[in-house]
């Protein structure tokens, strides 16, 4: 089977999103090609001159949602009905663990959240808690609406997730729906979280690997995971418990549970994993959703009304 490099990869996905970095004009590392167009922010965008020699400031049309001011932006169009990736940033959130740790979060009902087991890593780890909503945008970081960690409701090891009831929040969120049972491989995904405490960051990437069980082998030791994803993006720590979703629908694909890994580190080598040096673990989201609902939390899933019959 013919492989693609990384790099190629994600230029082609970058260029299936128009995803970059813009920060009000021009950012020289950014190809300009004429007519297209990348975020400056949430809100705003910048299009590329005709002549492709400079960056005009523009706007999203109502109906579009720029993704984030970083790395994996893009304007979206959506249809009635459908997923929107402005939906999906308005789900997540940013959790501060006792101790200062930060993992990010995400809602699955209006007062439960999901976030990774090594995080949460018992029911009581993260009982009080606090969950901050709507932090995004490479300006100020004034944080938003604060959620509070209820109880745990389950957390589980083999899967790396946690499921936490929270306090409502006060405002408007839009749950993450979960994608249907399909085989994602070698598709495009983003995730988005929140690195080292920041805003809402993202990142364009493509899942590579699925496998029913996969042994990590951490310094810590190993530890043995079910239902698992190898996919290719950027992530840092304090992503621990982000979400990944499909580029397609914009529903879940994967909770993000681990970074920087090189093939050894899953029992296999360079050769194994084609031209993908470094790669992502992940737990596939369809495993999430049963797990879930055998514990009394009642996700959505995605409407099999808006993915093409094969």
């Amino acid at each position: 089977m013919t492989t693609t490099p990384p790099a190629l990869v994600g230029l082609a996905v970058a260029l299936l999103l128009g995803c970059a970095s813009v920060e009000g004009g021009a950012d020289p590392d950014l190809p300009c090609i004429p007519g297209s167009t990348r975020c400056a922010s949430v809100a705003s965008a910048a299009t590329c001159s005709d002549n492709g020699l400079a960056w005009e400031p523009s706007s999203c049309a109502p109906n579009e949602a720029c993704l984030s001011a970083l790395p994996g932006a893009g304007c979206e169009e959506t249809a009635s009905g459908e997923r929107s990736v402005e939906q999906n940033l308005r789900a997540i959130a940013r959790l501060r663990l006792h101790g200062g740790a930060i993992c990010t979060a995400f809602f699955v009902t209006e007062d439960v959240l999901v976030t990774n087991n090594h995080c949460c890593p018992d029911l009581t780890a993260c009982d009080g808690t606090e969950a901050e909503t709507l932090v995004r945008g490479s300006g100020p970081d004034h944080g938003g609406p604060v959620v509070t960690v209820l109880e745990t409701i389950a957390s589980d090891l083999a899967l790396d997730a946690a499921a936490l009831r929270v306090t409502r929040p006060d405002l408007a969120i839009a749950p993450v729906i979960f994608e249907l049972p399909r085989d994602l491989t070698r598709e495009p995904v983003y995730v988005v979280g929140h690195p080292a405490g920041r805003p809402l960051e993202s990142s364009l990437g493509i899942a590579y690997r699925f496998a029913d069980e996969i042994t990590y082998e951490y310094p810590s030791g190993p530890k043995t995971k079910v239902a698992q994803v190898l996919y290719w993006a950027q992530a840092e720590p304090g992503s621990s418990g982000s979400p990944v979703f499909s580029v397609e629908t914009n529903a879940l694909a994967m909770l993000h549970h681990t970074g920087g890994l090189r093939p050894q580190h899953f029992g296999a080598t360079e050769d194994d994993t084609d031209q993908f040096t470094r790669l992502l673990g992940a737990t596939d989201a369809r495993a999430l959703l049963t797990w879930l609902r055998g514990h009394g939390v009642e996700p959505e899933q995605l409407d099999s009304r808006f993915v093409e019959a094969p």
